[in-house]
């Protein structure tokens, strides 16, 4: 898996490069899948270990392994991003790649406080570097419709909902252009109307009054592209 695993995202990254797509999709496995990873000595199915109790410590302990593993393999995703220049800045500048699993938590199946990683400012849309929790201080949190909703605008879309509308109340908020020096939202603007819409994303958002770690980092001007990276296994 982690040899094809690699040339897939190679291959992702010079389709992007080359504009032959703008959308990508790469699923490592599927959710109850009975994956192992031979090559971090753990020979147990993923899926299974998933369900095993909070206390059982060796099992944690290899659920860990295997979660950092799938990041550095994210990395990678983004390194090739970034290796390819694109006009002052780079393909990651101008791509959005949504990291995401299925559940929150694997032995319970909890459809709350899931961790998305969202990467590359989409062209200056997205404000990044910086930890947003939208639960904090007991607040409810959204739908993770709505960051679909910013993904579909970030693509140059007027889409307000995404699924059910009664499960969705718009982009959540301190995602996009809203805070961005102004200067830049119009240089994204015009350049997003000169070629029309695209997008490539990464970044990581999770669960309003959001609390942040880090300053603004947007950077990029160009018309954007989108890529997905999504491992489905539960934590």
């Amino acid at each position: 898996m982690p040899t094809i695993g690699k040339l897939q995202m190679d291959i992702a990254a010079a389709a992007l490069a080359c504009d032959l797509t703008r959308v990508l999709t790469l699923q490592w496995t599927y959710a109850e899948s009975t994956q192992t990873f031979p090559v971090l000595g753990i020979n147990e199915a993923h899926h299974v270990m998933s369900h095993a109790g909070d206390t059982d410590a060796a099992a944690q302990e290899k659920l860990t392994q295997i979660n950092v593993w799938y990041a550095e393999q994210f990395a990678y995703l983004l390194g090739k991003l970034a290796s390819y220049k694109e006009g002052d800045g780079t393909l990651l500048d101008n791509t959005a790649v949504l990291w995401c699993i299925e559940v929150g938590k694997g032995n319970n199946h909890a459809h709350r406080d899931l961790p998305f990683l969202l990467a590359g400012s989409c062209g200056g849309y997205f404000r990044t570097g910086r930890f947003v929790d939208y639960m904090a201080g007991g607040a409810a949190g959204h739908p993770h419709n709505n960051l679909l909703v910013s993904l579909a605008q970030a693509m140059g879309t007027k889409d307000t909902t995404f699924g059910d509308p009664a499960h969705c109340t718009g982009p959540p908020p301190q995602l996009d252009l809203s805070r961005i020096p102004a200067t830049l939202v119009e240089d994204a603007r015009a350049s997003r109307a000169k070629r029309g819409s695209g997008g490539r994303l990464r970044s990581l958002g999770r669960r309003p009054a959001p609390r942040e770690s880090r300053s603004n980092r947007a950077t990029g001007r160009l018309p954007l592209r989108f890529s997905m990276s999504s491992s489905l296994q539960g934590r």
